[in-house]
């Protein structure tokens, strides 16, 4: 994918991340193997988490007024989603939509908890949505996450610039392969991604 983008003539390519609170997220790089990846392709790997610089952004959400995110993610002239596709606990799917949280330094994440997950990721989506996704379906999550879930091969890269049409797909590819017998409605309920119009 670096490559690709590299085609595009970019000023400059930026592989960044904040984990999910209690993670490490340059030890993540180191363990996934992304560090090993990037090291010779001239490109800047950030962790967010050791940034301090954030900016505070009005949404045109229903539950989020305005959301603190990392600076650099702001200043991006693109931002590439690229999730692996995977079930999670409190949100049911992890996708591009909410992969969008990784911007977002950790006490932002955990508000998102306090206030409704679910429509936190919407409303975080109405200003900052991926300009590309990128899902990687190739083994996927099923059942439970966003660890300690089965894996089973998804064989599948699914890519879109409609965030939560993708999403959609995304996850009703994921429920198809649970065995849901109308995984289409399923993943139309996830909340995120359709959100209810109270």
């Amino acid at each position: 994918m670096i490559e690709v983008v590299k085609d595009a003539g970019p000023r400059e390519i930026i592989v960044a991340e904040s984990a999910v609170r209690g993670y490490n997220t340059s030890s993540n790089f180191e363990a996934t193997g992304v560090a090993d990846v990037v090291r010779g392709l001239g490109v800047r790997l950030v962790d967010l988490d050791k940034s301090s610089e954030v900016v505070k952004v009005k949404t045109l959400g229903r539950l989020l007024g305005e959301v603190s995110i990392f600076k650099l993610a702001y200043d991006a002239d693109v931002i590439i989603s690229v999730p692996k596709l995977k079930r999670h606990s409190q949100a049911i799917v992890t996708i591009s939509m909410k992969n969008m949280m990784g911007i977002l330094p950790g006490d932002q994440k955990g508000m998102f908890h306090v206030l409704g997950l679910q429509q936190c990721i919407a409303d975080l989506n109405t200003v900052f949505r991926p300009d590309l996704a990128i899902v990687d379906a190739t083994e996927v999550m099923t059942v439970s996450g966003p660890g300690m879930g089965r894996m089973v091969p998804g064989e599948a890269i699914l890519v879109s610039r409609d965030p939560v049409a993708l999403d959609l797909i995304a996850a009703e590819y994921l429920f198809r392969l649970e065995g849901d017998e109308n995984p289409l409605e399923t993943a139309l309920n996830v909340p995120h991604i359709r959100p209810s119009s109270a």
